[in-house]
């Protein structure tokens, strides 16, 4: 006799359970039609089981058409082909172009099933995605673990204010179209990111970076931690400091690690690039503002948001809300109708 309670469609049934998830798909599908026309899987004819069932379809609606789940209001989705395409869209992005595959940025499992959890929700999330994760051949070239073993940063207290503190550092890439460095910034608080490419890393431009970037589009900085390069220590930064009421904090040439926060980024800045360039390094620029973009929308683990949520106090409609799937006004996934429902399915 079949019995859909006993399987959890919570947390815990993301666990690795591949027998038990074996038909989840099908059953979402009798859920469905229960919740839209109060029919019963013909293989559930005694009154205990359909109260047992009833129970079961508890966690879930049918609204205008669109399967939810109640806790989260994500959107159900029932077949599997929908599901590796959605984690296709966030993981790799909406098409095979370098632009695309940036925006995506080939995020790790934990990032990914986070970013489909407040947008999704089917029973095997997270076991599909670490599976679809293992077979990313840009993923496990540029894995972390494989990588130099880089020592932990230190951590600096946090005030609890958007672009109070932020600490800014410059990475070095291939020279494209005369442009070798990219200096970020970052705010402690939302961890939101600002880069510019530039040509050289002079004071001057640094300077024009500081103050477009950060002081004309998220007001004056109260801290600014830097390391002792001469492009941050200079009479033109001392002077805009000056001017924006900005302390200036310098990390030990020993201990750069102290401005932990803008190392890691830079860190996972270049990771992406790994990703998505592979062998096409000299395209770095025309997809910066992708892989900032990509970070932006990505739930942080100190805050359980998005740098961009935090800033906007909303979520970003992302390209797998406007997939060529079949969508909703907003932009949301569904499963046509009820099509996908055989005869054998329901019972009445």
């Amino acid at each position: 006799m079949f019995r859909p309670w006993e399987m959890s469609l919570t947390a815990a049934a993301e666990a690795d359970e591949p027998q038990q998830l074996k038909n989840t798909h099908i059953n979402l599908k009798w859920i469905m039609a229960y919740l839209e026309y109060s029919v019963y899987p013909a293989s559930i004819p005694d009154k205990g089981s359909r109260a047992n069932f009833r129970r079961f379809c508890r966690p879930f609606v049918v609204k205008d058409g669109v399967f939810d789940y109640k806790k989260t209001m994500a959107k159900v989705i029932i077949t599997p082909e929908e599901r590796t395409q959605i984690i296709k869209l966030v993981h790799d992005g909406a098409n095979s172009s370098l632009e695309a595959s940036a925006l995506g940025s080939h995020h790790g499992r934990d990032a990914s099933q986070k970013l489909l959890r407040k947008r999704y929700f089917w029973p095997s999330m997270l076991n599909d995605v670490r599976e679809y994760i293992k077979q990313c051949d840009a993923c496990q070239k540029a894995n972390p673990a494989t990588l130099k073993v880089i020592p932990d940063l230190q951590s600096v207290s946090v005030p609890k204010q958007v672009f109070k503190q932020i600490g800014v550092d410059i990475m070095i890439l291939p020279v494209v179209d005369n442009m070798k460095y990219v200096v970020v910034a970052i705010d402690y608080f939302s961890k939101w990111s600002e880069a510019r490419a530039l040509p050289d890393k002079s004071a001057e431009s640094v300077s024009r970076f500081l103050y477009d970037d950060i002081v004309c589009r998220h007001g004056c900085p109260l801290i600014y931690i830097t390391d002792q390069g001469r492009e941050f220590l200079n009479k033109l930064i001392s002077e805009l400091l000056r001017l924006t009421g900005t302390k200036q904090r310098v990390t030990s040439a020993y201990h750069p690690q102290a401005n932990g926060l803008v190392e890691r980024q830079n860190r996972t800045i270049k990771n992406c690039f790994l990703k998505v360039l592979q062998d096409n390094s000299n395209k770095w620029p025309y997809i910066f503002q992708s892989v900032l973009f990509a970070h932006r929308t990505t739930q942080h683990t100190s805050t359980n948001c998005s740098p961009f949520q935090v800033l906007y106090q909303r979520e970003p409609i992302m390209p797998v809300n406007i997939c060529n799937l079949k969508s909703t006004e907003e932009g949301t996934i569904i499963s046509d109708d009820l099509s996908i429902i055989s005869d054998d399915d329901v019972g009445i």
